[in-house]
């Protein structure tokens, strides 16, 4: 009984991220937009580029649908056909690197 008292309350401990900085190899660009302005800036860029956007994780829409705010945050997901093409005939295990994923806070 003590053991498993004892995991019930190590498992109940808060749970912290120890890594404050960007991954090794992230490129972190400041703006001066507004969140909402810059993701619709940003879509209608990646179309003009004819990038596709392949997956959108909004984390702020998700907050809002429990009756939770916070800040902007979201994953985009674009690719290219184009770039598959040469990227799997470069190397098939390449392919869990794709697609681009931008992260916006």
């Amino acid at each position: 009984m003590a053991f498993l008292s004892c995991l019930i309350a190590i498992l109940a401990l808060p749970v912290r991220a120890e890594n404050t900085t960007p991954y090794s190899g992230t490129i972190v660009i400041e703006m001066d937009q507004p969140f909402e302005a810059f993701i619709k800036r940003l879509t209608t860029a990646i179309k003009a580029n004819k990038m596709g956007i392949v997956g959108n994780a909004c984390a702020t829409c998700g907050a809002r649908s429990i009756g939770v705010t916070i800040p902007g945050n979201r994953v985009m997901m674009i690719f290219n056909p184009h770039f598959a093409v040469r990227m799997l005939k470069s190397s098939v295990a390449s392919g869990i690197e794709a697609p681009l994923r931008l992260y916006i806070t």
